[in-house]
């Protein structure tokens, strides 16, 4: 009689064990958050004639893009469009100069349109912006085989990126700098310094001073720059929008320590807390964030230094994720020739997530 009861016992340890295995993604307890199963985002689909597609924004019913047609490769975006979504008609705003380019990062800040003309084994990259209205459009770097430019990011009408030289010489160095769209009068506002992000009138780098990080915060209205005190660890930014900003700390990779932990920081005040976040293609924008991982995309809402899970979507098939404007994001699915004997087919499959029609 104890035996039988100590098998129903276990059974039903079993069972309540099993119960509830979809529940929630598989997260580090730094990313530990709950599904909420009140709030739901739905998705417009839109299938694009290209072969492939990168950066996408969403202007006025028009997707703005970079893509490579059915003559090109697969990887060879070389023209950025304006696509309207109802007709179906597309105009060419920019063709890249390179024979083999690739048109990244374009960015919008509500004005200007910015975008990276890199060629495809990125040798070289020059940086262009373009009055929205007007149509006039300016080239703003022109590098040599020598230096490189990091992703541009733009703010209020200043364009940002981190600029190295003599890339594999003795005095390879970088810089941070910015270009005034309206004056076209470029600076440095930091001697050495990596990976620039800029949003709502601010722009955020790293530079490391005798092996301290530091977070540089770049206010565009004064002009001025103010130093955050990061730590001794290895620090990747990922962005920065509404005061603020987004960073990955790595412990200590030289001796081994490869733990990494997910931070958002108060510019104001330099106050870190904990990023309940996956810091894959992480992006703040308002008061979401959106990050996308190899087998999902996640949303999540902002309430002050704090991030929580408001839903997902698991999809295997993304491609990439990128902030749209105006609280929408565009996931970019795999192309459905991905991997097979014919190649990349010429359409491209995209969900719109429009954040400003959440329902509860």
């Amino acid at each position: 009689m104890k035996r039988v009861s100590a098998l129903i016992l276990a059974l039903m340890f079993l069972f309540l064990a099993s119960c509830g295995t979809d529940a929630a993604p598989e997260t580090t307890t730094e990313q530990a958050n709950s599904v909420s199963t009140d709030l739901k985002i739905d998705y417009e689909t839109v299938k694009v004639p290209f072969k492939s597609v990168s950066s996408p924004l969403l202007l006025d019913g028009k997707l703005v893009m970079a893509v490579a047609t059915e003559d090109r490769t697969e990887t060879d975006r070389r023209y950025l469009i304006s696509y309207d979504i109802g007709s179906g008609k597309y105009d060419n705003i920019f063709e890249s100069t390179h024979e083999l380019g690739d048109i990244q990062s374009i960015r919008f800040d509500g004005e200007w349109l910015i975008w990276n003309d890199c060629e495809i084994y990125n040798s070289a990259h020059n940086i262009y912006c373009m009055n929205y209205k007007t149509k006039e459009i300016t080239q703003i770097t022109k590098l040599g085989n020598d230096s490189a430019v990091g992703e541009p990011c733009i703010s209020d009408g200043v364009v940002f990126w981190d600029e190295c030289f003599d890339i594999g010489g003795e005095n390879t160095r970088s810089l941070i700098k910015a270009y005034d769209c309206t004056t076209k009068e470029t600076k440095t506002i930091s001697e050495g310094g990596d990976k620039v992000c800029a949003g709502d009138g601010k722009a955020v780098f790293t530079v490391n001073k005798g092996g301290k990080t530091t977070l540089g915060v770049y206010d565009i209205a004064s002009g001025k720059v103010t130093e955050l005190a990061l730590g001794d660890g290895s620090y990747t930014l990922k962005d920065c929008a509404a005061g603020y900003a987004l960073y990955v700390e790595t412990k200590d990779p030289s001796r081994g320590d490869s733990s990494q932990k997910t931070w958002i920081i108060d510019l104001s005040d330099g106050k870190t807390a904990v990023a309940d976040i996956f810091p894959d293609g992480a992006k703040l924008f308002g008061d979401y964030a959106v990050s996308c991982t190899a087998s999902a995309l996640w949303f999540y809402k902002r309430d002050g230094g704090t991030l929580s899970i408001i839903d997902g979507l698991r999809d295997t098939n993304v491609a990439d994720a990128s902030f749209a404007g105006n609280n929408t994001v565009i996931s970019v699915i795999k192309n459905v020739g991905s991997g097979t004997a014919e190649g990349l087919v010429n359409e491209t499959e995209m969900h719109i997530f429009d954040l400003n029609k959440l329902s509860v």
